[in-house]
C-alpha cells in the first residue's frame, strides 16, 4: 500500500470509452494524497447521439434537453449537463495533479465531422481542465475543411480555431478523419457474410 502512491503518479491511464472512464476517474480522482493521477490519455469515438446533444439549438429556449430526434423513452434522461462525456470532462477538470493529457477524439456519425458538431460547446468543459505545460495538454480532432458550405451556418463561430483558442489550455492538433462510410460498409458486407455462412451450415446440417 505504501507504494500506491507512486505507483499511481507513474502510470499513464488510458481508456477508449467515455463511461469506463468516467467512472474510474470518480472512484479513484476524489483521493489525490492517495491516487496522485497525474498522466491519462483518451482514445475516444463516441455515438452520435452523443454529439448531437450540443449541436446548437434553433432556439434559446430549452438548450439543457437533446434534439427532438432523440426525445422520448429511450433517452429520457440525456441533456448537455448529463451525459457520459460531461461527467468525465467534470472528472478531469478535478484532478488536482494532472500533468499530462492526451485526448484523441473523433465519432461514428457518417456525416461530416464540420456539419455536425459544435466543437465550443462539446468541448467547453475541457477549458477548465488544467495542465501546468499546455504543450502536455493535447487534443487531437478531425481535420476541418477550408470550405465549409451554407449547410454549415448553424455553425459558424462554433469551430475550435482562430480567437476560439486564444485562452485555450491545450493544444489542438487535427488530422484526417477515418472513412466512416467505408467502415460501415464493410461491417454491413461482414455482417451478411457471416448470416450466409450460417445459414450454408445449417443447410448442410
Amino acid at each position: 500500500l505504501e507504494c500506491l502512491p507512486s505507483l499511481y503518479a507513474n502510470t499513464t491511464f488510458i481508456f477508449t470509452d467515455t463511461r469506463t472512464a468516467g467512472d474510474w476517474l470518480s472512484r479513484y480522482g476524489g483521493e489525490p494524497e492517495r491516487y496522485p493521477i497525474r498522466s491519462v490519455e483518451l482514445n475516444i469515438r463516441v455515438p452520435n447521439i452523443i454529439t448531437e446533444i450540443y449541436y446548437p439549438p434553433a432556439s434559446t429556449n430549452g438548450d439543457e434537453g437533446p434534439p427532438a430526434v432523440f426525445a422520448g423513452r429511450a433517452r429520457p434522461t440525456l441533456s448537455v449537463q448529463h451525459n457520459p462525456w460531461q461527467m468525465l470532462c467534470d472528472r478531469l477538470a478535478d484532478l488536482p495533479n494532472l500533468q499530462d493529457l492526451r485526448i484523441w477524439f473523433d465519432s461514428s456519425d457518417l456525416r461530416p465531422w464540420h456539419k455536425r458538431v459544435s466543437e465550443t460547446r462539446f468541448f467547453g468543459r475541457l477549458f477548465d481542465v488544467r495542465v501546468p505545460d499546455k504543450r502536455r495538454f493535447v487534443l487531437g480532432l478531425p481535420e476541418l475543411p477550408d470550405r465549409r458550405g451554407p449547410d454549415c451556418q448553424a455553425l459558424q463561430g462554433h469551430y475550435l480555431e482562430g480567437e476560439k483558442l486564444e485562452n485555450a489550455p491545450f493544444t489542438l492538433e487535427r488530422g484526417p478523419r477515418p472513412n466512416n462510410w467505408r467502415v460501415h460498409l464493410r461491417n454491413i458486407v461482414s455482417a451478411g457474410a457471416a448470416v450466409q455462412s450460417v445459414a450454408g451450415m445449417n443447410g448442410n446440417g
